[in-house]
């Protein structure tokens, strides 16, 4: 609960506390293209979405611009949709964005925290956390808020959920074991599995495109490092070997380059900053200065 509740309390506040001398990126989301990312920043101050283009002169793109936080960002796939989580209406909900129209539509609406969520590969439905008594789980529903269904009950944590390609299972980290730990269930609630073990946190993964491997940052070592979890044995790789915090591992979509947040000092104090690294452990560049 406490490592759930810090690593929270970091996602949403870090730049508050910090003030503006320090810019932060968080939450890296490759387009299903791999030709765009999203992820949020204080660049200019509040929280915002900001897009990443690869193919435009204008690299970084606002998409966002409330006083009130907007962050944790997400692909609608198959549309000009995106979604992200605020709290412009007093607590967290999740709207969708029309890159288009630029229309903005609250789909959650409820009185209950809902944060990091994941579309389905053809963008029906959504897998999010939803923090409701003192416990955090999953639920999904149909991408216009109709049939939502609560896929984890436990006291536990369960949270940051992202679907397998198939659509038929959906990975998320929990603490029911007393660590963090990935899991995966079927979209009914049946099955579920963990997947990595142990006394150290394995957490905040996604999944490669082809569902054959997690990428994820384990907590084995002194500081975390990047790995990669194949699902056939559920062996772990380490892939990064640097001595600095980490958080985040985004693969994309063709499975070459991890987008993960390098976490640094500057004048004392804590930076996000967007980072990439080959899946071989080589080039470990920055991606967003």
């Amino acid at each position: 609960m406490k490592f759930y509740l810090l690593c929270l309390t970091i996602l949403i506040f870090s730049g508050v506390i910090k003030g503006q001398d320090s810019i932060d990126y968080h939450d890296p989301r490759w387009s299903p293209d791999g030709n765009r990312v999203l992820f949020y920043s204080n660049l200019k101050g509040n929280f915002d979405v900001y897009l990443y283009d690869n193919n435009s002169g204008n690299n970084i793109q606002q998409i966002t611009s409330d006083s009130t936080y907007e962050g944790m960002p997400a692909w609608i796939p198959q549309s000009s949709l995106i979604s992200f989580a605020s709290d412009k209406n007093g607590n967290f909900d999740i709207y969708t964005f029309d890159l288009k129209t630029k229309e903005i539509r609250n789909i959650t609406n409820s009185d209950d925290f809902e944060g990091t969520h994941r579309w389905s590969s053809d963008g029906s439905k959504i897998a999010f956390e939803r923090k409701k008594d003192n416990a955090t789980d999953i639920y999904i529903m149909n991408w216009d808020g109709s049939g939502l269904f609560q896929l984890t009950n436990s006291p536990a944590n369960d949270f940051a959920p992202f679907w397998s390609p198939d659509g038929k299972y959906i990975f998320y980290q929990s603490s029911e074991s007393g660590t963090y730990q990935i899991h995966k269930i079927k979209i009914d609630g049946t099955n579920k599995q963990q997947l990595t073990k142990g006394k150290s946190h394995n957490l905040l993964g996604s999944l490669s495109g082809d569902g054959q491997k997690v990428y994820l940052i384990s907590y084995k070592s002194d500081k975390p490092q990047i790995c990669e979890l194949n699902l056939d044995d559920n062996s772990l790789l380490e892939i990064s070997h640097t001595d600095v915090d980490k958080m985040r591992a985004e693969i994309s979509p063709n499975g070459k380059i991890i987008l993960y947040n390098k976490i640094e000092k500057v004048n004392g104090k804590r930076v996000y900053r967007l980072y990439q690294i080959n899946v071989d452990g080589t080039e470990d560049k920055i991606f967003v200065k």
